[in-house]
């Protein structure tokens, strides 16, 4: 690409702090939907984040209950909490207190937070209070990335008789989407312009999440831009026994619906390989997948040239190979 067409950005649009319209460009036809499409994977998957993993809730015992003087049952208080958009400096992990009394509606700006730790949705409504009833929590956030399930979020607070672990959404991103359109630089009119929208949950702001997104595809990709095969180990170079890398990648490559990919990790099927490895029976007789749910993972499979039954032999062998 001539230095006449070299990418940059090109423009900002900001409807607020935490949402923006970004257009990049130009790009050589086509480079618009391959990039577009690899930054969005990034941003969705791989920006590190905070969210709340457990909750102790007084006098609940677990979510399937209603506390007394207090509207939502305690299935939504924790969808509620859930929705709290937090933010730890210079920790990994922190706990936040709620102590509300009613009359009147409990927000995440009641939460009383230790140092280092932010609310950046202070409005954002926990639970609505009768006169006279009072709702006392403690809170536990984490820093992570991408998405953990209840079952494994926090060990030592599944042995604390109270305490409810949640599904943990570290994403700090509520939304991005993307589209290309033509452009045009001088004479040339075959030339892509990549916009991207981008809503956040005010942890970073939309360029914080350009940027990180592009230095994560950077990082992956200088080791093949390095590539030399004649410095490459013997017993590092391909050869036609190697199994198939695909074996190796987790589910979320098979963008299954969420449910299905968490029933799969439910019943223990982690990679690709451990997935294609089972019989279409063999799935029938898992109680969480249905048979609409296999004609999906049939189909998703399909488009990678992978099928179900396959032998994939020793994964942990072909993993070693690998290092």
């Amino acid at each position: 690409m001539s230095d006449a067409v070299q990418p940059k950005i090109s423009a900002i649009k900001d409807f607020s702090p935490n949402h923006a319209r970004i257009t990049l460009g130009p790009f050589e036809r086509g480079y618009g939907h391959t990039l577009g499409n690899a930054l969005r994977r990034v941003i969705i998957s791989s920006l590190p984040g905070f969210a709340a993993t457990s909750v102790r809730i007084e006098g609940a015992e677990h979510p399937y209950m209603s506390l007394e003087g207090v509207t939502e049952d305690v299935i939504n208080i924790l969808l509620n909490i859930k929705g709290v958009a937090f933010r730890i400096d210079g920790a990994p992990r922190a706990e936040v207190a709620l102590h509300g009394k009613g009359p009147g509606a409990v927000t995440a700006g009641d939460l009383q937070l230790p140092g280092g730790v932010h609310v950046l949705n202070p409005e954002h409504h926990i639970a609505t209070l009768s006169k006279g009833a009072q709702l006392d929590m403690t809170i536990t956030v984490e820093a992570g990335q991408g998405y953990r399930m209840a079952p494994i979020a926090d060990k030592m607070a599944e042995k604390t008789l109270g305490v409810i672990n949640l599904d943990a959404s570290f994403s700090p991103v509520h939304k991005v989407t993307f589209s290309v359109e033509s452009t045009r630089v001088g004479d040339r009119t075959d030339l892509d312009r990549l916009v991207i929208e981008i809503k956040t949950t005010g942890v970073y702001n939309p360029e914080q999440i350009i940027r990180f997104a592009a230095r994560k595809l950077t990082t992956q990709l200088q080791t093949f831009a390095e590539l030399d095969r004649d410095s490459m180990p013997i017993e590092a170079r391909p050869d036609s026994d190697r199994p198939d890398p695909k074996l190796y990648e987790p589910i979320e490559m098979l963008e299954l619906p969420v449910r299905e990919t968490n029933n799969l990790k439910q019943e223990h099927i982690m990679l690709v390989g451990e997935l294609v490895g089972k019989s279409e029976k063999d799935l029938m007789e898992m109680p969480r997948i249905g048979k609409k749910a296999i004609d999906r993972i049939k189909i998703a499979l399909a488009e990678h040239n992978l099928t179900l039954g396959m032998n994939v032999g020793d994964l942990s062998r072909g993993q070693q190979q690998s290092h």
